[in-house]
């Protein structure tokens, strides 16, 4: 993973006493966690630095547990912790859990376990951090306090204090900064602190261009006390990119009290997926489970009506090939299948997939469902028709989900008879299929 990594929970290294469900979420979830069942992920980091696991979790009863370790290939424990997540109103009801972070080292495969008992899981969330050295455990590095008279020390576990006098007008007046944060466009990030002061008094965070305009991207006047508190705020890019944002605390705001200290740790910049966490999809993500054919055919299979043999299916090189015989009488009595996301009403979404074939023929596509206990009828959200030629060609759709929402939806490539039977008797090839839900349709 590079950076940040969305991964539905069926999409597990390893499973040991446990099943799939639909979720009212979308797809499937990971359900009857039970002392010494086990969910596992496998994950090799491409940069090193802190990272911070969260995941979806939902149970029914009120002693559920969740044991999470993260361990390398040798066995070692790097990370563990215990939560007792309790009931979060049903089986069905998810909350988003967030685990401490964890320091991760490149070219190092790791194990990321889930174990415990009663509960299920829809999504495990993995994101780095992008402040360097947030803990402020052992000195300053990466960090800047200004002015430079001011005295700041360490207290292991405790991170930073940092004295200043009672005599500033300003909250820029002390600062303690870090640049050259990479923040990229319209995605959304959770800025996360630990904080205290000597006396009640207020901090400015601000996260803001480093020249020109100094632009912000965020800014909150966070309120502190002298019990050492979480603060978590979350926000969203524009529509640019910054690779040397500036995350300052404004330190300077005047006390009657004259000279104090404020105490600050495990400062967290990560990106989030804020539908994913409202309950919804998520967002900027590939929905299709192994659209890029990187597991071969898993998740992938065929209808055909009629003689078996005449759609087979391969995988080669991250790219699907459907052989065709005959082409059969209608465009569905050849498909190729993916099934187990979801569609939800109000939506926009954007498929895009490369396809080409050994002889010019069209291509059926349909996003949809269909309702077996009524003799087979289909629901769309969207189809469409294309033109293949023996030269790959990239074709990207967006549309909006109008239909009532649905939790297990399918795309079909219709391969059959669609201009007759010279449809037949060739190959068609399909690589990268991506849906993607863009957000709110309005």
């Amino acid at each position: 993973m590079n950076g940040y990594a969305h991964v539905p929970a069926t999409e597990a290294w390893a499973m040991q006493g446990l099943q799939l469900e639909d979720s009212v979420e979308g797809g499937k979830h990971v359900s009857y966690m039970d002392q010494g069942d086990l969910l596992q992920y496998k994950i090799d980091v491409a940069q090193e630095g802190e990272y911070v696991l969260s995941a979806r979790m939902a149970s029914g009863k009120s002693d559920s547990e969740v044991r999470f370790s993260i361990q390398d290939e040798q066995g070692t424990i790097v990370a563990q912790s215990e939560l007792n997540l309790g009931d979060t109103g049903g089986w069905q009801t998810y909350q988003t859990v967030y685990f401490p972070g964890v320091n991760l080292t490149v070219g190092k495969p790791y194990y990321v376990n889930f174990e415990g008992a009663d509960y299920n899981t829809r999504w495990v969330d993995i994101s780095q951090n992008k402040v360097q050295n947030g803990e402020l455990a052992n000195d300053l590095n990466h960090w800047e306090l200004i002015p430079d008279h001011l005295t700041a020390s360490h207290e292991e576990g405790q991170g930073l204090l940092i004295n200043l006098p009672g005599t500033s007008e300003q909250w820029w007046d002390a600062l303690l900064q870090q640049g050259q944060i990479k923040l990229d466009v319209n995605k959304t990030y959770r800025l996360t602190l630990e904080a205290s002061a000597s006396s009640p008094k207020s901090m400015q965070a601000v996260l803001s261009q480093n020249a020109g305009d100094f632009v912000k991207y965020f800014e909150e006047e966070v309120e502190l006390t002298a019990d050492q508190k979480s603060y978590t705020y979350t926000f969203t890019m524009g529509d640019t990119s910054d690779s040397a944002t500036m995350l300052a605390f404004g330190l300077g705001y005047p006390l009657s009290t004259g000279e104090h200290s404020i105490h600050l740790n495990n400062v967290q910049i990560y990106e989030v997926n804020p539908n994913a966490d409202q309950g919804g999809q998520p967002a900027h993500v590939n929905l299709i489970p192994n659209g890029d054919f990187s597991k071969g055919k898993e998740g992938w299979f065929t209808h055909v009506d009629g003689n078996a043999a005449d759609l087979e299916m391969q995988v080669n090189n991250q790219q699907l090939q459907a052989k065709i015989g005959n082409a059969g009488l209608h465009p569905w009595d050849r498909q190729v299948i993916n099934e187990g996301f979801g569609v939800q009403q109000g939506f926009k979404y954007k498929l895009t997939f490369k396809a080409k074939a050994e002889k010019s023929r069209k291509l059926g596509l349909g996003i949809g469902w269909v309702d077996a206990a009524a003799n087979y009828e289909w629901h769309g959200f969207f189809g469409a028709r294309v033109d293949l030629t023996p030269e790959e060609q990239e074709f990207t759709f967006t549309f909006d989900a109008t239909e009532a929402s649905y939790a297990n939806t399918r795309i079909s490539f219709d391969l059959g008879n669609i201009d007759g039977v010279q449809d037949g008797n060739t190959t068609v090839s399909l690589s990268e299929v991506s849906l993607i839900n863009l957000g709110p349709a309005n």
